[in-house]
Order: structure tokens, then C-alpha cells, then sequence
């Protein structure tokens, strides 16, 4: 199974494509605007790590359930671990778990539907 990139990397991507491939090769005002463009990806890509740095500062006993620091691990280790019975109702981790999940559920919502609530 291939791994998805996440937001991050690819606002990282594109930065670095603006910054070292495009840019490079242009002209006046196009050359000007395209570098606020790559400013404007540089400051989301920077606000999208803070975020994840939110994310893992608001759930401590969420990722205490991990030796990974890095979200997309820990999430592909917690889909494994559901997917084999841990993490269920009765288990000392369920509570903090469901919790994580029903945040990180929301937070997508109204991502994809700002209007939500």
C-alpha cells in the first residue's frame, strides 16, 4: 500500500517546485507574483505545522499510547491495533482513544465544511 501524502509535505513540495524550478525562469510582474504565491505557501505550510504541533500538545495521554512522535505513524499504528482488537469498549485505552478520534473527526468536518455547527 502506497502512503498518502500528508498536507505538509505536499505544500512542501509545491513550495520547493515554485522556489527552484518556476521562479528561476520568469520575468517581471509573473516573477514577482509567483514569489507571493510561494511566500503565501511558505506561511500555510508553516501554519499547518503548528497545527500538528496543537494536535499533538491537546491529546498528551492520547500520544503517551505511542513510541512514535510522528502523527501519520501513530495513526497507521492505532488503524492496525483497532483493526485487531485493541482499543475497544471495556480496554484501559478506549476512553482517550474514542476521544482523539471523535476531535480528529470533527476538526476534518470543518475543514471540508466550514459552516458545520
Amino acid at each position: 500500500m502506497t502512503r498518502k501524502p500528508s498536507d505538509a509535505e505536499l505544500l512542501d513540495l509545491a513550495h520547493e517546485t515554485m522556489q527552484k524550478k518556476i521562479i528561476p525562469q520568469l520575468e517581471g510582474d509573473i516573477r514577482y507574483h509567483s514569489l507571493m504565491v510561494a511566500k503565501v505557501l511558505g506561511i500555510i505550510k508553516r501554519k499547518i505545522g503548528s497545527q500538528e504541533e496543537n494536535i499533538l500538545g491537546k491529546n498528551d495521554d492520547f500520544f503517551n499510547l505511542f513510541k512514535s512522535n510522528e502523527l501519520e505513524v501513530i495513526e497507521s499504528q492505532l488503524a492496525s491495533e483497532i483493526r485487531n482488537g485493541m482499543h475497544g469498549p471495556g480496554s484501559s485505552s478506549f476512553d482517550v482513544v474514542e476521544s482523539y478520534l471523535l476531535n480528529k473527526a470533527e476538526r476534518k468536518v470543518t475543514e471540508s465544511n466550514p459552516n458545520y455547527k
